[in-house]
């Protein structure tokens, strides 16, 4: 693969590029479709689902703690308006959706 370099051999191999030089695949590009196809469809899902395992343990513990802190604040504030935590209301926050939001930590 002469117009190749070798960093983009590595991100993608020729036949995902449509650069095979095998006389099956230089005969028939259905070939070519075919394996990408499948590849993508094997791969991906796959590489989806354990991506996401792995982002879920690695929140999981960030994400319990900060709804055990929720619930503290919402006690507290039940407490404070004397009412009981089922009845207790949270409004939401109003801002524009296309707007970033940032949490500050203060420790």
């Amino acid at each position: 693969y002469p117009k190749m370099k070798e960093s983009d051999i590595a991100e993608a191999c020729p036949v995902c590029r449509d650069n095979c030089n095998c006389k099956a695949c230089l005969r028939s590009f259905k070939l070519i479709d075919e394996i990408k196809h499948s590849a993508k469809s094997k791969t991906n899902k796959d590489e989806e689902v354990e991506f996401s395992k792995y982002l879920l343990k690695g929140l999981l513990p960030y994400l319990r703690q900060l709804d055990e802190e929720q619930m503290i604040e919402k006690e507290r504030e039940a407490k404070r308006q004397g009412i009981s935590l089922s009845k207790l209301k949270i409004k939401s926050a109003d801002y524009p959706k296309d707007e970033r939001v940032y949490w500050l930590a203060l420790i």
